[in-house]
Formats: C-alpha cells, sequence, structure tokens
C-alpha cells in the first residue's frame, strides 16, 4: 500500500481585490519544494505560471476554461 503523505497549507496572505490572483501564485511558488503537486482553479493557467511551473520543474494539476484549451496544449 502506497503511503500518503499529510497534505499542507502554504500560506493564506489577504490582498486588495484589484491584485492579479497569478501575480500572488507566483509568489507562492518561492515556498514550494521539487516534490511538492501544486493543484490550482481555472483563473490560473496564463502562460506566465505554466512556464514558472515548468521553469522550476513542479508538478502540476489545474483546471482550464473550455476556451484556453487550445493555447495551454503546449504544456
Amino acid at each position: 500500500m502506497r503511503k500518503l503523505l499529510p497534505l499542507k497549507l502554504l500560506m493564506l496572505v489577504l490582498h486588495p481585490s484589484s491584485a492579479y490572483e497569478v501575480d500572488l501564485a507566483l509568489e507562492h511558488l518561492k515556498h514550494t519544494q521539487a516534490n511538492d503537486l501544486i493543484v490550482f482553479d481555472r483563473n490560473y493557467p496564463s502562460y506566465i505560471f505554466l512556464a514558472s511551473l515548468t521553469k522550476l520543474n513542479r508538478q502540476f494539476v489545474g483546471r482550464c476554461s473550455k476556451s484556453s484549451q487550445g493555447r495551454n496544449n503546449v504544456f
């Protein structure tokens, strides 16, 4: 049987509603490690975010809106 590692929450930070969520997510990436799995919702799969995850060699899974599927197939 495979041992499951404990789930951990990185941090909770409050910002004004005008803050761009992807910029905030990029700040969170500084606190991740190579064996972490990054899970995100459909508002995050911008090119810069996906490229950053790839450059950092992070594993990730996320939802994409139907309209963005063609653009994100490169990853």
